[in-house]
């Protein structure tokens, strides 16, 4: 991330946050980037990591099999987990949805060649939600970033993210009243 964060055009007063811990989840998000884009308005960029050097694909919805540990495992898209990440807080966090907080999960594999596999049609849906930069996408990264932050973090992002009340927002609701007539409303995080 160091490699793609020095730019002068991304500021360096921008928060930065490292392993941000989901509340109730258990669950980490690896790098988020906060700060004000052109208008003033609050962002906040989920990058999920990941040290992949291959993955191949499954016929399973989000899932992607690559080695880890012991072996091959199935786990979920790089991309479906950066924006579970988002979906959390959007749904559950008081702060990002009065405070209007954008949220834009992406992924970052520094290591994976871009091999067509993981931007497959399978996933295509997902990728659409949390793009997906690969080995040599750094400077797609970086312009990303520069995109959407375009001043630094005068408002303390996480800070108020961190300290929001766990909260069902009205979209949520919505969700389960939904939900309750037959249709599928939920995201499963990583597990």
């Amino acid at each position: 991330m160091n490699n793609v964060l020095v730019d002068t055009h991304i500021p360096s007063d921008s928060g930065v946050s490292i392993e941000y811990q989901l509340p109730y989840a258990g669950l980490r998000i690896d790098f988020v980037l906060t700060g004000q884009d052109e208008q003033g308005a609050d962002k906040a960029i989920i990058i999920e990591l990941k040290q992949w050097s291959e993955a191949a694909a499954t016929d399973k919805d989000g899932v992607v099999s690559t080695y880890l540990g012991k072996g091959l495992q199935e786990v979920n898209h790089p991309s479906y987990q950066a924006w579970s990440y988002a979906a959390y807080l959007n749904g559950f966090n008081e702060t990002v949805y009065t405070d209007g907080i954008k949220l834009l999960p992406c992924a970052y594999l520094h290591n994976h060649p871009d091999n067509g596999v993981l931007t497959s049609g399978h996933y295509a849906d997902y990728v659409a939600k949390a793009p997906l930069f690969l080995k040599s996408d750094a400077l797609k990264l970086r312009e990303f970033i520069r995109q959407h932050v375009r001043h630094g973090d005068k408002s303390g992002i996480m800070y108020r993210i961190d300290g929001g009340r766990i909260r069902p927002s009205k979209q949520l609701a919505d969700s389960l009243a939904s939900m309750m007539k037959g249709n599928q409303e939920f995201i499963l995080l990583d597990e």
